[in-house]
């Protein structure tokens, strides 16, 4: 079984958090993370971030992976096991723990509590920073896709994937959406102009809309490119009619 732990620490400066990490032997670090906003539970919420960032964004386990199941996490707050179930009073994090709740895209990952610090700061360790406003939080991942490219999936997408989806019990949908989404036979799906027109005006007017999708699926999938960055986004999703 894989396994990361993780250890936080407040800083002086009220907004800042160390949250050291460690996998395995040599692969260790102290990941910053800043928020833009005073939050309560300064060090849980950093925690919580840190946890997804190391997985998913920094790639720590050399793999990304499709749900927590054969991990294994030690953290330094009981909180996190608590909120992981989802049976916390501490609602404010909710949203930082999504990732790791049922239904989410590392659910199933054995939480154990460990109050020790996996490194010393004088271990030669890797030093990476984060800031993260704590209003605009949300919870989106990055995957790389054989049609589309590199791609965001937005929650939105998946809790519309979820109301859309035939199967009830779905234990990952998270994994279940991505895994569509690197199917090798999406492509582009010409819409009535009026049907583009509209998603432009929901979505900005300055943003590309694309309507994705192939012959078999009954979802169309809304990617847009942002005008800023550049990235594609899976915004949305919706069935598409039965005689299209």
């Amino acid at each position: 079984m894989m396994r990361l732990t993780t250890y936080s620490q407040k800083q002086s400066d009220e907004r800042s958090v160390f949250v050291l990490w460690r996998v395995g032997i040599s692969n260790f670090g102290v990941l910053t993370v800043e928020f833009t906003h005073p939050i309560e539970d300064i060090e849980l919420a950093a925690e919580l971030v840190a946890i997804r960032h190391l997985v998913f964004n920094q790639a720590v386990f050399d793999r990304i992976p499709d749900s927590g199941k054969a991990f294994e996490l030690n953290v330094s707050k009981g909180a996190i096991k608590k909120l992981s179930l989802n049976r916390s009073d501490k609602k404010h994090l909710l949203k930082f723990a999504a990732f790791m709740q049922e239904g989410g895209r590392f659910a199933g990952a054995k939480i154990n509590i460990k109050s020790e610090s996996p490194i010393n700061h004088d271990d030669g360790a890797k030093l990476t920073k984060i800031t993260i406003n704590p209003k605009e939080y949300r919870i989106q991942e990055i995957v790389q896709t054989p049609r589309i490219g590199e791609l965001v999936i937005t929650e939105h997408a998946v809790d519309r994937y979820v109301q859309y989806h035939s199967a009830a019990d779905m234990k990952n949908p998270w994994a279940s959406l991505i895994n569509r989404m690197q199917h090798e036979d999406l492509h582009k799906i010409p819409l009535d102009p009026r049907v583009i027109e509209h998603k432009r005006r929901k979505y900005g007017p300055d943003n590309e809309v694309e309507i994705w999708g192939h012959d078999s699926s009954v979802h169309r999938y809304v990617v847009i490119t942002d005008a800023k960055t550049g990235m594609k986004i899976l915004a949305t999703l919706f069935k598409r009619a039965s005689n299209v």
